[in-house]
């Protein structure tokens, strides 16, 4: 029974002659050729519910109203299911529905729990407590992952849930590998390597969705394009298979690595004779460092990066990912490799070629993620003022259009101690302590007291030691200055809270 056919794609795809042939199959379908699909695969899919009260991110002790997210995850192990990191974000419940071909044929939801989460990948593990559910599940077909990265043009398949509900059964969609490249994760803001899938129309809850070769998973769809309906992202196996083994060794996610320099491609013939090139070499100009590293004692600004590992990079500053031609960029190598790996550089510095190692790091963020599944933003009112910190869901709330001065603080950051905050005032809420005090919102906090402020604890800590009878003087983002008479801003709490129907002054992290 055919029931959908794909006849929209990217113009010039190479997956296009293929996509004409592909369908949406019902799990109900009799085919030979799906066969080991839904015996094998179908029997793992679940659908995960969760009921989401995200937070207001410049009115922190508030939440947005609650939101129903719909996903799939699959079973990878013992009692171990896979989803998305983002259908769980910030989540107040959390369940998820018996797979469709299990022994209990009628819809059943089981309340779920959260073990792991690896938000930059946009990956989570969670398990149900309740045994019901498992002897309902055949644990033993929880999926294999492969490390095999799929080729451009290749046929796989995606499984998930019906929207209709496990009544009316999975889907096995058709599909093909339209492009592998290295690309933003929109949940976590990390570039990761990305399976870009062309198929059958993605629709709502298709996050989470295993995609198989056989009956090897080789992805698991975590976003769907912005651009096209008929594209989505996945996951590669490769990066869910670390994912699982960090897991494993560790009890949780040790995160990818990285060389964390910053580039300028070469394609230009000048700039390469200018460094000394030969016309036979190829390789980045190293420009920066995106955070103090054990890097810059090995190389500096003004190297030429030729290879890594042993990998030739390109003018671009891609290497070649197979035999093939495909191309991804060099970071790529480093990503994969284990903690403390000694990774291996070949540099030109001052015309002459060098053997270095360098020591791989954690890849790190200059503003947080906010630990979204469990965790609300901390914040401090003072003033009427409301302080919390930079995070990466804060920028997003304008989309790809970050204020400037936001922007310019999130670039300044790298440098800044490892583990420093960035404080902004996130509002005003007006009152006559704050009287004449404009355009402070979405500004950061320099420091208070002449004091470089470097977290929301240490804001908190500084206005605490502020002597009586004295000012808390605030040096604000384009030296704007702030000052509070002590006694005023003290006697303002208990009003500015009263008036706002604010529980509380203060939301800290447990130290």
């Amino acid at each position: 029974m055919l029931l959908f056919c794909v006849q929209h794609v990217v113009a010039g795809s190479p997956a296009l002659r293929k996509l004409q042939s592909c369908r949406l199959t019902r799990v109900q379908t009799s085919l030979d050729d799906d066969r080991e699909l839904i015996d094998r695969v179908l029997p793992t899919v679940v659908k995960v519910h969760s009921a989401s009260c995200s937070p207001n991110l410049s009115l922190p002790w508030l939440t947005q109203p609650v939101e129903e997210k719909t996903g799939t995850g699959f079973l990878v192990g013992a009692k171990e299911i896979l989803t998305t990191a983002h259908v769980l974000s910030h989540s107040a419940t959390i369940s998820v529905e018996l797979p469709a071909q299990s022994k209990h044929n009628s819809r059943r939801m089981f309340p779920a729990r959260v073990v792991t989460v690896a938000e930059e990948c946009d990956l989570a593990l969670i398990s149900v407590d309740d045994e019901n559910f498992w002897q309902h599940v055949s644990i033993r077909l929880g999926l294999q992952v492969s490390k095999k990265i799929p080729r451009p043009s290749e046929e796989i398949n995606v499984v998930r849930a019906a929207p209709g509900g496990i009544e009316s059964g999975g889907y096995v969609s058709k599909a093909v590998v339209n492009a592998i490249d290295v690309r933003e994760y929109l949940h976590g803001g990390s570039s990761v390597l990305t399976l870009e899938i062309a198929g059958p129309r993605f629709l709502p809850g298709v996050s989470g969705a295993p995609v198989v070769r056989g009956a090897q998973v080789v992805g698991m769809i975590h976003q769907r394009s912005a651009e096209d309906e008929f594209l989505a992202h996945a996951v590669p196996g490769v990066i869910i298979q670390k994912f699982l083994e960090d897991y494993e060794a560790h009890g949780k996610y040790k995160g990818l690595y990285t060389l964390p320099i910053t580039h300028q491609k070469m394609e230009n013939e000048s700039l390469r004779r200018s460094m000394g090139m030969n016309s036979l070499e190829t390789g980045i100009l190293i420009t920066g460092f995106r955070y103090e590293c054990a890097a810059m004692r090995r190389i500096a600004c003004g190297d030429v990066l030729l290879e890594v590992d042993g990998v030739r990079i390109a003018n671009d500053g891609t290497i070649s990912l197979r035999d093939e031609g495909e191309r991804v960029y060099f970071d790529y190598l480093a990503a994969l490799r284990p903690p403390e790996y000694e990774l291996p550089l070949r540099i030109l510095r001052d015309g002459g070629e060098m053997e270095v190692s360098v020591t791989t790091s954690r890849s790190e963020r200059t503003l947080p993620l906010l630990a979204t599944v469990d965790r609300s933003p901390p914040y401090v009112i003072y003033g009427g003022l409301v302080f919390t910190i930079l995070t990466y869901p804060y920028l997003r709330q304008w989309d790809e259009k970050w204020p400037e001065n936001l922007l310019r603080a999130e670039r300044q950051a790298a440098f800044r101690l490892r583990k420093a905050e960035i404080v902004v005032c996130s509002a005003v809420l007006r009152d006559k302590v704050n009287l004449g005090y404009d355009n402070l919102e979405h500004r950061v906090v320099e420091k208070v007291n002449n004091v470089k402020v470097t977290g929301i604890m240490h804001l908190y800590h500084l206005i605490q030691k502020t002597a009586e009878g004295t000012y808390v003087r605030f040096l604000m983002q384009d030296d704007l200055v702030v000052v509070f008479s002590k006694e005023a801003a003290d006697k303002s709490e208990r009003r500015v809270l009263g008036q706002y129907r604010i529980p509380n002054a203060t939301n800290l992290p447990e130290t």
